[in-house]
């Protein structure tokens, strides 16, 4: 038996070069291969040192504007913080994760992985690499500073990836469960069974959740200081005049917010569907009850609905980051909003200042 089945063999080699996935997808795994699964990372770990160590001396040559010169160092390191958060958390979670998907798995119900979410992995991992590819194009940063910054981000975004790919295996758990609830079901038996499965891939669920959480909120941290430096770098260039390349400019900043607001996209999308599908089992147990109580055919056995439907409320799944706040849309907006607020003050304060110098 093997897990991750419904993932791409080339993006899984993809994860486990970046140590998203350090773990066998096998079941019946040997501890030389559980070892090996983590040395696959190694090299990844090794080239992002040289390039930080050749970034930190070259970021002491370049003469910096105005508040430029701390939005990019907040970016340079809030970028090896994020390294440093990934590097630990990939490796400490991995046993706790194979162990949750070992479980879920296991769970008696087919899924049916729906194909409306499956254009995103080759999108967003072209992204990925076109960022890459044109960190050469910023002429006022040197290309391995670029990389310094973007490579954690390009990881962490990985690693959503995949958390999104095991959120649409718990999404079609959870639609499977609702699709049999459809269906017509005359055993009270039946029902206590499947409410039982819904509450244990709920508690499943959440445990998936908690392992992505503390590489979550690092890695909005360093979303929002790298989309707002972005952002406010485009006026700042129009306004003063800055002598560049225009034409690259403007593919550098449109590919790279589109990778960034994509990435936001991603953090919450399938999370928030999964929620929402879990969601509706405790309406289709109400729904059963209001059909029997309609008729007047009220029994002990039925009135246990009652309770189930009560449990099913009681037990609803909510993803969050710490308690910071809840993956859904609405954090997408606050995100949102937070980023023109900073821009205008931004913009309003220091869009032009005194001193002209190009920069980097």
């Amino acid at each position: 038996m093997y897990l991750l089945e419904s993932t791409p063999k080339l993006l899984l080699v993809l994860y486990k070069l970046t140590g998203t996935v350090q773990f066998s997808t096998s079941t019946s795994s040997t501890r030389v291969e559980n070892c090996l699964s983590r040395l696959w990372s190694i090299p990844c770990y090794v080239a992002y040192l040289y390039i930080s160590y050749k970034s930190a001396i070259l970021f002491q040559t370049i003469q910096f504007t105005g508040i430029f010169k701390y939005f990019d160092l907040f970016v340079a390191y809030s970028s090896w913080v994020l390294m440093v958060t990934c590097v630990i958390s990939f490796n400490k979670r991995s046993n706790k994760l194979k162990h949750t998907l070992v479980k879920i798995s296991s769970l008696n119900l087919p899924t049916s992985q729906r194909k409306t979410h499956s254009w995103i992995r080759p999108f967003f991992v072209t992204l990925i690499a076109i960022n890459i590819a044109l960190c050469g194009l910023v002429e006022s940063m040197p290309t391995v500073c670029m990389l310094h910054m973007f490579i954690p981000a390009a990881i962490t975004s990985l690693d959503h990836l995949y958390f999104h790919d095991l959120m649409a295996t718990t999404y079609g758990k959870f639609g499977e469960i609702n699709r049999h609830f459809q269906r017509k079901l005359y055993s009270i038996y039946q029902i206590k069974h499947l409410c039982h499965t819904h509450y244990e891939l709920v508690t499943l669920s959440k445990k998936l959740n908690k392992c992505f959480e503390i590489t979550t909120l690092v890695g909005i941290v360093s979303w929002f200081g790298a989309v707002l430096n972005l952002i406010y770098y485009v006026p700042y260039v129009i306004l003063n005049n800055i002598g560049m390349n225009f034409v690259a400019f403007t593919i550098f900043t449109t590919i790279s917010l589109s990778y960034y607001f994509l990435w936001l996209f991603l953090m919450v999308w399938m999370s928030n569907k999964t929620q929402k599908e879990a969601a509706k089992t405790a309406t289709f147990v109400h729904d059963l009850w209001n059909k029997y109580s309609s008729t007047h055919n009220v029994t002990k056995i039925t009135r246990h609905l009652q309770l189930i439907s009560a449990q099913l409320l009681s037990s609803k799944l909510q993803f969050t980051v710490k308690s910071f706040f809840v993956l859904d849309f609405t954090f997408v907006g606050t995100m949102v909003a937070a980023l023109t607020t900073y821009t205008v003050i931004l913009i309003q304060c220091n869009v032009k200042p005194h001193d002209s110098t190009h920069f980097g």
